[in-house]
């Protein structure tokens, strides 16, 4: 009887737990896995996320050194849905270097093949493509009621100053708003 009640004990404990762990606000957050990759004849930087990583939906954490991030997934009142991902953190590299202060890449139509543009900023200087011959996206996912997208990009971008650079991105997200 006493290894019963022990047996049941451990196992009401167990559920508690789980049930606990469930409802802990795993909702209430965004998370990105992957990187995102910019390449002038000066820079190779980016954003790389090797683990499933949070970020602060805050804009003003950016003013602290923080990455932020949003990811957005939209229907058109068509029912086609869209999908918009930024990154974002301070626009200085702690080795001296050009860093990338902003990465997104907006979606129109994520059908197959997607549209849309790729945006970077890299110190001063805004690089952007739109899809087509010299950009290539895709939306390899994208579950409005999980809140999850996965997002490619393959550009050569077109930099404010006359200058060129190179994009590739494969960013999968987690939490993202649905609207």
């Amino acid at each position: 009887m006493r290894t019963t009640r022990f047996v049941l004990g451990i196992a009401a404990s167990a559920l508690a737990l789980s049930v606990a762990a469930g409802c802990s606000g795993s909702d209430d957050y965004l998370a990105v896995y992957g990187s995102a990759t910019v390449t002038t004849p000066t820079a190779n930087t980016g954003f790389s996320f090797a683990t499933e990583t949070r970020l602060d939906p805050d804009a003003t954490a950016v003013a602290d050194g923080r990455t932020v991030g949003h990811c957005t997934i939209r229907r058109t009142s068509s029912g086609v849905p869209t999908l918009d991902v930024a990154l974002s953190r301070p626009g200085f590299d702690p080795m001296g270097g050009l860093a990338m202060r902003s990465y997104q890449i907006h979606v129109d139509d994520t059908r197959v093949p997607a549209h849309g543009t790729v945006t970077a900023e890299l110190g001063d200087v805004t690089f952007s493509a739109s899809s087509g011959a010299a950009c290539t996206i895709d939306v390899s996912y994208l579950d409005p009621q999980q809140g999850i997208a996965r997002v490619t990009a393959t550009c050569t971008l077109a930099g404010s100053d006359g200058s060129t650079a190179t994009t590739n991105a494969d960013l999968e997200w987690s939490g993202c708003t649905v609207q």
